[in-house]
């Protein structure tokens, strides 16, 4: 387990919490000695030091990342299964004619029955277009490396939209209980 810490978190909590054998605390100044370079180029208080977190177990040969927040817990007694072992309703992201990178992909609103929600890090300038067109949907079988599940109650969304009026998808909000869903 890698515990990748940041500015507020209670780093001496999860230092008596953790079992230095199976767990890693990576506290912002264990951050910026891995020799990684987005240790210091990711701001402090960020969403995205969380990717330090991935490289870290990385290098320490993980197989397998499984990513929630501090502040969720699971819905069962068991980590989602990284093996897909029968058909699962799957997005797959088309390449775009108009410009040379993959497009980008809602998956609130993809697959979760949350139609005009969207999450941190979305581009806004894309939260009111269809998505259809740059995807293929299919079933497939595969072997997963990074599951990142959607959370309910108070799912990881946009400030934005936590701020703007919503008549669609108010907070708290619980998805639907779903087939699971694979966007790749």
């Amino acid at each position: 387990l890698v515990v990748t810490g940041d500015a507020k978190t209670p780093g001496d909590e999860y230092a008596r919490l953790l079992d230095p054998v199976r767990h890693v605390y990576l506290s912002l100044s264990d951050q910026n000695k891995t020799g990684f370079g987005l240790a210091t180029n990711t701001p402090v208080g960020h969403f995205s030091r969380k990717n330090l977190g991935y490289l870290y177990a990385v290098r320490m040969g993980a197989e397998m990342i499984f990513d929630f927040d501090d502040d969720n817990e699971l819905l069962g007694d068991t980590l989602p299964s990284f093996e897909v072992t029968g058909p699962m309703a799957a997005y797959h992201l088309l390449k775009s004619d108009e410009v040379d990178e993959f497009d980008t992909v809602n998956p609130c609103s993809v697959g979760f029955q949350a139609k005009g929600m969207w999450p941190r890090g979305y581009p806004l300038s894309r939260i009111n277009e269809p998505h259809a067109s740059s995807l293929s949907k299919g079933t497939r079988s595969m072997e997963l490396g990074v599951v990142q599940s959607m959370a309910n109650h108070d799912p990881d969304v946009d400030a934005i939209y936590r701020l703007a009026p919503r008549a669609s998808q108010p907070l708290p909000f619980t998805f639907q209980d779903s087939e699971q869903q694979l966007v790749s």
